[in-house]
């Protein structure tokens, strides 16, 4: 039985060919068996700096994001401020969007980690 997803072996072969857009969902042994981390031997441990590095050389064409979705991410990084206007310009979906309890908090957690860091 294999511990990969069922539709995992023909996504492994069509990364070269991402283009924005394309939304794959990873979890952790294909991404590990994708960075080449065949066995993790206890003795030996893990060289965490070159799993990153070859994560980050993995997944990055996935995350290539549009100017609207920078400034959204980086106004919510940078500031701890929420606005869902950017995003989403239909007035009904932007207005529930605008009382949802997880982004709420996630905004008000990240504005409080701000105001503690500086």
């Amino acid at each position: 039985m294999s511990a990969f997803s069922p539709y995992f072996y023909q996504r492994a072969f069509s990364f070269s060919q991402a283009h924005s857009g394309c939304i794959y969902f990873f979890n952790p042994r294909e991404v590990l068996f994708l960075c080449e981390i065949e066995v993790i031997r206890a003795d030996r441990g893990i060289n965490w700096s070159e799993l990153a590095q070859k994560a980050t050389r993995l997944l990055k064409p996935f995350f290539r994001f549009k100017k609207n979705e920078k400034l959204y991410l980086n106004l919510m990084e940078d500031k701890g401020i929420y606005q869902p206007e950017i995003l989403f310009p239909e007035p009904d979906l932007r207005e529930r969007l605008s009382r949802h309890p997880v982004l709420l908090w996630k905004a008000q957690n990240r504005n409080n980690f701000l105001k503690k860091k500086s």
